[in-house]
């Protein structure tokens, strides 16, 4: 997953930033912020240059991130993603593991939207940084629609499923930031699900004729 590699080590950086901007307010310690920060710098370079291990150190970090009070569902994102890289043998298992990870992440999404006050357009309202001018009723029923549908798209993504996927993660990060650190979160979890949706998509394209599920058949293929 070429995308992957090159792509998430960038995110580790900015989340980096992230670390260090939060600092006062989410560590007791500036010591154990500095240090969070290191570690995620010295792990996206590892990444760029030997990528199971990279993800191996990354995941490591993250995991210790999402613990407790630290955690955010982008840190636990990424730390899914550095897991599966990590584990995956070959393309195709990294491709099936990410395919896997994906889906979930939408079907969660979505169910987690399906209560009265996502559904009536308040909780959509009270989150959002602009007025797009549409019913947020309206704007709530079409995430849930479009996070449902994405979920089984995934399995056999193309660029028009990315096409779709595309403007959604984009409208999140300009409708619903705020400070910059907000902004910063939303565009780091939102470019790693486009990035993985890139990678999955180059993936069917190189292979064509591979179904996501070969590594469940016992054939080992490295592709590129």
């Amino acid at each position: 997953m070429s995308a992957v590699n090159r792509v998430l080590p960038w995110l580790l950086l900015l989340k980096a930033i992230d670390v260090m901007g939060s600092s006062i307010v989410l560590f007791d310690s500036q010591l154990l912020a500095g240090a969070l920060t290191a570690a995620l710098v010295v792990a996206a370079l590892v990444w760029l240059r030997a990528p199971r291990q990279g993800a191996a150190i990354a995941a490591v970090v993250l995991l210790v991130m999402a613990v407790g009070p630290l955690y955010r569902n982008h840190v636990a994102f990424l730390a899914w993603i550095a897991v599966l890289t990590a584990l995956a043998r070959d393309e195709p298992e990294h491709r099936l593991l990410l395919t896997v990870h994906l889906s979930v992440v939408y079907a969660f999404a979505t169910m987690a939207k399906l209560n009265p006050e996502w559904l009536s357009g308040e909780a959509l309202a009270a989150r959002s940084a602009v007025d797009l001018g549409v019913p947020w009723p309206l704007l709530a029923w079409l995430t849930v629609v479009v996070e449902g549908v994405l979920a089984v798209a995934v399995w056999r993504p193309n660029r028009g499923w990315l096409a779709v996927a595309l403007p959604i993660h984009v409208a999140f990060v300009i409708g619903m930031g705020g400070d910059w650190l907000t902004v910063l979160r939303l565009t780091v979890f939102n470019a790693a699900i486009l990035t993985v949706w890139f990678a999955l998509v180059r993936m069917r394209e190189l292979s064509p004729g591979a179904p996501v599920l070969q590594p469940l058949t016992g054939v080992r293929v490295r592709v590129g």
